[in-house]
This record gives C-alpha cells, structure tokens and sequence, in this order.
C-alpha cells in the first residue's frame, strides 16, 4: 500500500502498515529489502526522505530501532545490514533444520523393540 503525499506531520508516523513493510524488507537480500521500502513510499526519493526522518526516532525499550539501524547508517548502509540479519537467520535456520535432520535420524537407527515386533506379528 503506498503512503498518501500530503503534507501532514504524521506523515512519517510508525503505522502497522509500516511495521509490516519492515518486517517483508526482512526476507530477503538488500535489492529486495530497497524495492519493498521504497514500494510502500512511492519511490526512491520518497523513500530515502523516509528514511532521514524515522532513523533518528528515539528506540523502543523492548523492540529496539523501529527501522533496525544503527546510529549513523546511511541509507544504503542500512539495506545491507538488513541483508546481512536475513543471512544470518537463513544461517541459523539451516543448522537448525540440520540439527532435526540428525536427530530424526538417530531416531529412526535405533533398534528395533523384540517386544513390539512379536505384537504386531501375533495381530493383537
């Protein structure tokens, strides 16, 4: 949904609708994360005047910097290190995936129950 122009001094308001844009700019490399923001704003240079006025907002105290920058981030600086959060979950995702990979395995390795197998031959 792109932001209305007007001139209004919420303008740049932090809005659901934006934190929903932020958290789809997560999901990719920095080219994707450049094309949902400025898709939501309306263009690249509605998008870096964006940019200038939400960097800077004072950060949440549980959630952090409602845009996930960094004190002096520029705006290209800032889509690069949104990429390199989404490798590092990506990375994370793998070995965790990994990891219940191994397990499922160990599991499925293990001995037979005698027991079990008498059972399900006898059909009761």
């Amino acid at each position: 949904m792109i932001r209305r122009r007007g001139a209004s001094r919420r303008r740049y308001a932090v809005t659901i609708a934006l934190r929903i844009a932020l958290a789809n700019m997560r999901c990719g490399d920095a080219d994707a994360a450049r094309a949902e923001w400025e898709r939501f704003w309306g263009g690249p240079d509605e998008g870096r005047s964006a940019f200038g006025a939400l960097r800077d907002l004072p950060p949440h105290p549980t959630l952090g910097s409602c845009l996930g920058n960094e004190p002096g981030d520029s705006y290209e600086q800032w889509f690069l290190r949104l990429a390199r959060h989404a490798d590092e979950h990506e990375a994370q995702m793998a070995a965790y995936r990994q990891t219940l990979a191994e397990r499922n395995d160990d599991v499925m390795d293990e001995d037979p129950d005698p027991d079990e197998d008498a059972v399900l031959e006898s059909g009761r």
